[in-house]
């Protein structure tokens, strides 16, 4: 497991989570009461709630393909750090799985910033060695 592959995790996570987030604008906006009155002039073809619902479903399907490449993500992670002390495991999920800042991090684990720094960087080289045993 790579850093690289941890950091492509943490990133994945935020996309979704922006792309949840924009989701509900959205469906906010398009299911406005107005939208939805039928009265004649409500913005045609495009503000019907059939395709309301259709843009709704292929939205969501982009975010369900995001979700399963996390998972598979995730779980190449989980299996990457099974081996390491779970002190280390810990910092690892904290910063790419959880999403936490280093100092953030680093006041969770009761170490200072540096060290958990330094922990994450043997932790990582360990790991890339352990790769290519």
């Amino acid at each position: 497991m790579d850093k690289e592959t941890l950091r492509q995790y943490r990133s994945l996570q935020r996309e979704i989570d922006d792309l949840e987030r924009e989701k509900r604008r959205v469906l906010d906006r398009y299911l406005a009461p107005a939208e939805l009155t039928g009265m004649p002039g409500a913005g045609g073809k495009d503000s019907s709630l059939e395709a309301v619902v259709v843009r709704r479903v292929q939205y969501q399907q982009l975010i369900d393909d995001k979700l399963d490449v996390l998972i598979d993500l995730r779980q190449q992670i989980e299996a990457a750090i099974e081996g390491l002390p779970s002190d280390e495991r810990r910092i690892l999920r904290l910063y790419y799985v959880e999403g936490m800042r280093w100092e953030q991090v680093a006041l969770e684990i009761n170490y200072s910033v540096q060290h958990v720094w330094r922990l994450h960087g043997q932790i990582l080289a360990r790991m890339r060695q352990d790769e290519r045993q």
